[in-house]
């Protein structure tokens, strides 16, 4: 599942950059008659190009949620109660975007949902913030039993690490969605900055998990195959460790022993 997640996501990701790259160029080269700036063509949503981008974000932030929470659902044991809450915010995330969808072919409808256009980006913020703090809190909630069990983890990939990495990584996206929910409602001009960098966040966000936690694993495998190897390594003796310990055995045997070996010899044997 995530091998299929992760490739369609990076086939969405890279259509998308060709699509940003176009529309940048046609706006560059064709300005609008009425004398505006190329950001203005950027702006018109009737366009296939500006219409397909909107499309391809969309995609990627509903395909990152339901990995997300399938992930969240295989951690804490297939408990449906555990992402019960994100797949409604998922659901309603859903029907929120496809309605703007819907409004940029039908540009008079715009005005009428503006409401739903000021919660597109809280509600994926608040599906990420709630699937992230549930598979951190289980990790770590695992950890602690462990350790109160006895167990100890002497060297490689433990669960405060697994879960320090899920922290850092889904923070690159969160935070993107933080600033862009709150540059939003402000119809602030760096609004255009977060958008169009939203996609590439979620492709780092899980490239991020993959290469660290990978990683952590392959130093864990090559450290326990050193410690196989030098333990059962064979130690040879060499020849001049074999004449010490003849010479050591030599002046152990002192003179005394010798007399008691030759008295035992002088003894004659019993008759019968």
């Amino acid at each position: 599942v995530f091998v299929i997640g992760n490739i369609t996501l990076f086939s969405i990701i890279t259509f998308d950059t060709c699509i940003k790259i176009f529309a940048l160029v046609y706006a560059n080269d064709h300005p609008t008659g009425d004398g505006k700036d190329p950001a203005c063509a950027l702006q018109q949503w009737g366009r296939w190009d500006t219409f397909t981008s909107a499309l391809n974000l969309r995609l990627v932030i509903w395909i990152m949620d339901i990995l997300l929470i399938y992930r969240c659902f295989i951690i804490w044991g297939s408990k449906w109660r555990v992402v019960f809450l994100p797949c409604i915010l998922l659901a309603v995330s859903i029907g929120i975007n496809t309605a703007l969808l819907y409004s940029f072919l039908n540009l008079n409808l715009v005005p009428t949902i503006t409401i739903l256009r000021h919660l597109c980006y809280p509600m994926s913020f608040a599906i990420n913030l709630v699937i992230t703090g549930h598979i951190a809190y289980a990790i770590l909630r695992q950890h602690f039993r462990s350790v109160g069990a006895g167990a100890r983890v002497a060297s490689g990939l433990s669960l405060v690490y697994v879960a320090r990495v899920v922290v850092e990584s889904a923070l690159v996206y969160t935070l993107q969605m933080l600033c862009l929910s709150i540059v939003y409602q402000f119809k602030h001009p760096t609004v255009a900055i977060f958008q169009n960098t939203l996609a590439p966040s979620v492709g780092i966000t899980f490239s991020l998990m993959a290469v660290r936690i990978h990683s952590a694993r392959t130093q864990e495998v090559a450290a326990s195959r050193s410690e196989l190897l030098f333990a059962k390594w064979p130690r040879t003796t060499t020849f001049l460790e074999a004449g010490l310990t003849s010479e050591q055995s030599s002046v152990n045997c002192g003179p005394d022993d010798n007399k008691h070996g030759e008295k035992a010899e002088e003894q004659p044997s019993p008759t019968t």
